[in-house]
């Protein structure tokens, strides 16, 4: 009940780790007042208003502090991490691959705020699809995704190529043919492109391929009401 900051809170709790001794923090909602954020190293939850004729509940889990006690000894509070599917949405253009004269489809960006059959969000600003911009724009897909996945549902993959048309080169990433291999430059894939994007007649070059990814969300503290043991989480 004491007004321990978070850091001495941590730190007494490593004390006690270190001495072989679990320990949980009850805290006084009329000091904490906003939810504490959750972690598993340093349990820490609020008791509701405290009043000298009932016992003390607990203000998230509307548990009476003597059952909530006995159900963290009895293994009936568990740390839960959940997970979501939050795809990446891949931009790509239909086109043909310069030496193997196979169809393609060319990486040129990717969406994530958009699920699974919601349309794109519209676009404000010009994209000009420079040799520079594509490159950062392809090294941005691939910190969302791998080439695997890339290749897995029929895109092209992502290649870093140091020499372009001979000389070095600070925009290193591009297509690579999902067929052959060939790199895919960008300065021609970029005039495509721009030519597609300009082309009102050209909108079914243009698409979005989603790709699936699991991620895991915040932890959180869960409380079984059950009597019986169960095992932890």
């Amino acid at each position: 009940m004491s007004q321990q900051t978070d850091e001495e809170m941590q730190y007494r709790q490593e004390r006690y780790r270190k001495a072989g001794v679990r320990g949980a923090w009850f805290l006084s909602s009329a000091i904490r007042r906003e939810p504490i954020a959750h972690n598993r190293d340093v349990p820490a939850f609020r008791l509701a208003p405290v009043s000298l004729d009932r016992t003390p509940e607990l203000l998230d889990f509307q548990v009476p502090l003597d059952e909530f006690v006995v159900g963290m000894l009895t293994r009936r509070l568990k740390w839960v991490v959940l997970e979501r599917n939050q795809p990446v949405h891949i931009e790509c253009m239909k086109d043909t691959c310069w030496a193997c004269k196979k169809a393609v489809l060319q990486v040129y960006g990717h969406i994530t705020n958009i699920e699974i059959g919601e349309a794109p969000p519209e676009r404000w600003i010009e994209r000009y699809y420079t040799e520079a911009s594509m490159s950062a724009d392809l090294e941005a897909v691939l910190e969302e995704v791998t080439n695997d996945q890339l290749k897995a549902v029929g895109l092209n993959t992502i290649m870093k190529r140091r020499l372009v048309r001979g000389k070095q080169t600070h925009w290193p990433y591009c297509n690579q043919c999902v067929h052959c291999g060939a790199p895919q430059d960008n300065h021609f894939v970029g005039e495509r492109l721009r030519a597609a994007e300009a082309d009102i007649d050209s909108g079914d070059l243009l698409g979005l391929v989603p790709i699936n990814r699991m991620i895991q969300l915040p932890g959180r503290w869960v409380f079984d009401p059950r009597t019986e043991d169960t095992a932890e989480g």
